[in-house]
């Protein structure tokens, strides 16, 4: 709202002063340690997407700015109109690709195991082998934190294979899949994972799971061979 307020010119600061006073005569910071309780942070909130609302159709003349403009996603990915009343989105209703930091637009939002994160996530190879003198990364890639690891390895397996010559792979689990095998085979590139997603195999009854079989996959991708670990 004070970003929204400063972009105008000074005959519409003056003009929406009294929509923009409560906004304006304390710092962002005292204005939420101002407010306790569950109950009156979502109250608040949703006065800003009430009045947020107005201001967006009032303020047309300024949507070319970009402040304006991320006022309006901040909007459009927070509220929501029911029966044409501003309500604001429950948790569960927001992307994780919604406006995580006015100055950062990129960042994003993502729940990993118990852990909250918010900004990027950067992914690094490098080489590994044991008789390199030195070990050299051999590269960097920085996507927004919703992007999987598997979706990474996809994306620069490509290029590190072409300037690197690469042909072997280690990894650990999150990088394993259907799509990365196929991306694997068409890049010549054997994969080693130091770990695999999932549930543990599970023997009912005694009964063999799919791990207890010695299976090989041909170039293409389909089963050549499954044999059973009993069988002597």
């Amino acid at each position: 709202m004070q970003r929204l307020y400063r972009i105008l010119s000074r005959e519409d600061q003056v003009r929406y002063a009294d929509i923009f006073e409560p906004y304006n005569k304390e710092g962002a910071g005292q204005y939420t340690y101002r407010i306790k309780g569950k109950e009156a942070v979502w109250q608040h909130i949703e006065q800003v997407g009430i009045v947020l609302n107005d201001l967006l159709k009032k303020l047309a003349a300024y949507q070319q700015d970009p402040v304006y403009q991320i006022a309006q996603r901040f909007f459009e990915e927070n509220f929501k109109l029911v029966e044409r009343q501003v309500k604001a989105k429950a948790n569960s209703e927001i992307e994780p690709g919604c406006l995580q930091s006015l100055d950062d637009l990129e960042a994003s939002y993502r729940k990993k195991g118990n852990r909250s994160y918010k900004g990027y996530v950067a992914n690094l190879s490098e080489t590994c082998h044991t008789e390199n003198p030195i070990q050299l990364i051999t590269q960097v890639q920085v996507e927004p934190n919703r992007v999987s690891d598997n979706v990474l390895l996809q994306e620069g397996l490509p290029g590190l294979k072409q300037r690197t010559g690469l042909d072997t792979l280690v990894t650990d689990g999150g990088y394993t899949g259907p799509s990365v095998d196929e991306t694997l085979r068409t890049e010549q590139v054997e994969q080693i994972a130091t770990g695999l997603v999932g549930a543990l195999p599970i023997h009912p009854n005694g009964m063999l799971a799919m791990s207890d079989f010695d299976i090989q996959i041909g170039q293409q991708g389909n089963l050549e061979s499954a044999v059973c670990s009993q069988v002597y």
